[in-house]
């Protein structure tokens, strides 16, 4: 920044577009006192926002009789700028308002792999056939995204959410079970109690917060805490699926993510009247004072039909 122009800012007025916005009203009205009414100020409060353009530049901008106003030679050629500068402020508030408002235009959504493949793709899919104006840039990864310097309109994540600067919506419970395939349970035997899981080759899923602690709920024997182990940790749940078809070991898994398998009986539920604590999946997006309508519309959409699908 040069000297000059480090010495113009910090020398006009602190809201320079209102200051133009004045400037060009009196042209226009031909009046201090008129162009201080329309914009809703004082007389002495428009006389002071020209008098320091005037100021700055060490011009005069508006020649002042008894009678009338009229710009000078310099004030006509600031003029003609600064309307042009307030008339793309319109077109900018103008542009703007219309996309707040509008349904369609482009989404982008991070999404956990297995659960953007199995539950929020289809979701999507189902969207994008009753909304024509919409695009979509699905993100499935199991990296943080974080929503603002990843220009991410929704970023759908599992478990709780950590207080920040961003809001987060409830969609829906991440309801999980113990599962083994029938070779692992012939060959090893089921468990009868949440403690003989830690005689068990358990296959941990390492994004979890506390990967090696697994905590159960019995309806009337309340929770369990245990220590599990194992020769295998995955950060991929669907690749913690395969090696429970494989017969590995033991999972702790979400609900929605066997439940096909389940139904094959190509896996077992194991400890059925011990519910593993479940999470929660969490639409999260930037803050702010109003969500485009366009984010607005999808999560709406999203919320409901999350739930039929988990």
């Amino acid at each position: 920044m040069t000297p000059l122009f480090a010495h113009a800012r910090s020398a006009f007025p602190a809201d320079r577009l209102f200051a133009l916005a004045i400037f060009a009203r009196v042209i226009e009205t031909g009046s201090f006192s008129r162009a201080a009414r329309d914009l809703g100020i004082g007389q002495p409060t428009a006389s002071k926002q020209v008098a320091a353009i005037e100021a700055l530049f060490g011009i005069r901008l508006i020649e002042r009789t008894t009678r009338r106003l009229r710009p000078t030679e310099d004030g006509q050629f600031f003029y003609q700028h600064a309307k042009d500068i307030l008339s793309k402020l319109d077109e900018l508030e103008s542009i703007t308002l219309r996309r707040s408002r509008a349904s369609g235009g482009r989404l982008r959504i991070s999404c956990p792999p297995a659960l953007g493949r199995m539950i929020v793709a289809p979701i999507i899919f189902k969207y994008l056939q009753t909304h024509d104006d919409t695009l979509i840039d699905l993100d499935l990864s199991s990296r943080y995204l974080d929503p603002i310097q990843e220009g991410v309109d929704l970023a759908i994540r599992i478990g709780e959410q950590p207080s920040s600067t961003y809001r987060a919506r409830l969609l829906a419970p991440n309801r999980r079970v113990l599962v083994a395939s029938p070779a692992y349970v012939k060959g090893h035997g089921a468990p009868r109690d949440p403690g003989d899981l830690e005689r068990h080759d358990m296959l941990v899923y390492s994004n979890l917060p506390s990967p090696n602690v697994l905590k159960l709920r019995h309806r009337s024997m309340g929770l369990r805490a245990v220590n599990v182990s194992g020769r295998l940790r995955i950060n991929n749940s669907e690749v913690l699926v395969s090696a429970v078809l494989a017969g590995i070991g033991i999972a702790c898994l979400p609900h929605w993510s066997v439940r096909n398998v389940l139904r094959a009986k190509q896996l077992l539920r194991l400890l059925p009247a011990w519910e593993p604590e479940g999470t929660s999946i969490h639409a999260v997006f930037p803050g702010g004072a109003k969500m485009p309508a366009r984010v607005r519309l999808f999560l709406d959409f999203l919320a409901e039909e999350i739930r039929a699908a988990i």
